[in-house]
């Protein structure tokens, strides 16, 4: 997919799967407005244009599955954005591809609905 130099936006959304009551440290850096959430709260929020901003936010999370949701907007000449969390939160093996059902992007379907 090609997307224009400038004026564009994105969204990246995943599901992340924690197995013990753990706290997050996301680190966010961006060139324009770019926005975190996890589980529908906003945990990282910035709003800058020109040049780079970065942000820390944290996050206490319960075990289970967590929709974890990244958009940007890119509207100069530059293009940037990075999410690291600490502790490898965001590696592969911790990472559930969502649902295509909007309203519930983190609930798998049951063994019986596959396939419908």
């Amino acid at each position: 997919m090609d997307f224009p130099d400038d004026n564009f936006s994105v969204r990246w959304d995943t599901c992340l799967r924690v197995d013990d009551p753990t706290n997050i440290t996301f680190q966010l850096v961006s060139d324009n407005t770019s926005r975190l959430r996890v589980d529908g709260e906003t945990v990282l929020d910035v709003d800058h244009s020109g040049g780079f901003s970065q942000k820390t936010g944290h996050v206490s999370l319960t075990p289970g599955i967590h929709y974890v949701e990244l958009r940007y907007q890119e509207s100069s000449p530059l293009a940037r954005v990075t999410l690291v969390a600490d502790g490898g939160h965001l590696s592969p093996e911790r990472l559930i591809h969502p649902s295509a059902d909007p309203t519930r992007p983190c609930e798998q379907p049951a063994d019986d609905e596959i396939g419908r």
